[in-house]
């Protein structure tokens, strides 16, 4: 089943603002990525996946001024992914629904180590 929701999502240090970005849910995993249907934005716009069960962090973060919406993705690898969405809320909910431990406590972003 896929649920999108539309969003803003830094990729290592990569912006796409709203609504160029997309969260969906599938059975077995998650996956975030372009919502433009536009060849040469795709192509520009990675696409990350990663299964429930290998996710090691799903925390929500803040406070950002103006940007007080975001969820952090990490998995063993210590791959990240920051999604941000005026739907933070619902998104940690459907993680959980899931079987994935989340973080509903906002942590600190930090702007020059994001993943941290």
């Amino acid at each position: 089943m896929r649920a999108p929701w539309p969003g803003f999502n830094i990729f290592g240090g990569w912006n796409a603002t709203i609504p160029f970005a997309r969260l969906s849910f599938f059975s077995e995993g998650l996956r975030l990525g372009s919502s433009i249907r536009f060849l040469p934005f795709r192509a520009l716009m990675p696409v990350w996946e990663a299964r429930y069960d290998e996710l090691t962090e799903v925390s929500a973060i803040g406070p950002i001024p103006l940007m007080n919406w975001g969820v952090r993705f990490r998995v063993a690898s210590d791959e990240w992914i920051v999604f941000w969405t005026l739907r933070r809320s619902k998104v940690l909910q459907e993680v959980a629904a899931r079987g994935v431990t989340v973080n509903t406590k906002p942590v600190r972003f930090r702007y020059f180590h994001p993943g941290r």
